[in-house]
């Protein structure tokens, strides 16, 4: 894995939405808006702040034909190693960290000490900051329920389960909607148990998290229980 394609995974981590889904027997949805109006205000920020070194400072970095990229700015504390995380459908890595590199220099000229802005930071005309609602975001959701109900009987039948073990899992769904890595959330005491939860999402397919309708890598939560046949 590259330095930028860690650092994208590092972002994403802090970044964590952690939507629980139901994977002991239904299945986890979508549902909600993906998609707001993006209301922003009726002036960029450099009309408003004085943001005209961070306008210089994207300029340096952003392409052309960039289309649009959404941030989210957080104030720097102890507990946020890195208050920006991009989101776009165009930028490579090396870029989206160009630009981060740019909006965390500049964040608390910017925004002083909110506690989060949200931002459109240009268009394929160039950097133009501008504040806008928060953003629309939809957790990822699996494609194929039977498949997976179907994987946790198996791995349950393999247990020689008395009674019913819960794990609760931490998946990480790629932009492409595939499994990047599982982790154990709660164990349900019995390691055999938690490996056999896990294989459960090995291969699975689902339809990638959005925000703003761009999709990107998450985390989603699921408590899987495994019975006794």
């Amino acid at each position: 894995m590259t330095n930028s394609k860690c650092m994208v995974r590092a972002a994403a981590a802090l970044f964590m939405l952690i939507a629980t889904a139901c994977a002991s027997g239904g299945s986890s949805s979508g549902g909600g808006r993906c998609q707001s109006e993006l209301a922003t205000s009726s002036e960029s920020l450099d009309a408003v702040l004085d943001s005209a070194a961070a306008v210089r400072g994207l300029d340096v970095v952003w392409p052309d034909g960039a289309g649009r990229v959404l941030a989210t700015v957080r104030a720097e504390s102890s507990d946020v190693t890195d208050p920006v995380q991009i989101h776009s459908r165009s930028l490579t890595d090396d870029q989206e960290a160009g630009i981060e590199d740019v909006l965390r220099e500049s964040s608390r000229m910017l925004f002083g000490s909110d506690a989060r802005a949200h931002l459109v930071v240009g268009d394929e005309n160039g950097p133009a900051l501008r504040r806008v609602e928060p953003f629309a975001q939809c957790p990822p959701a699996i494609i194929s329920r039977e498949p997976i109900t179907r994987r946790i009987a198996a791995e349950a039948r393999g247990l020689n389960l008395t009674q019913p073990m819960v794990v609760r899992l931490y998946v990480f769904v790629e932009e492409a909607g595939t499994v990047g890595e599982v982790r154990i959330n709660e164990s349900s005491g019995d390691v055999n148990v938690d490996l056999a939860a896990a294989r459960v999402f090995e291969g699975e397919r689902f339809v990638p998290g959005m925000v703003e309708g761009i999709p990107r890598p998450m985390w989603v939560s699921f408590p899987i229980t495994l019975r006794p046949r």
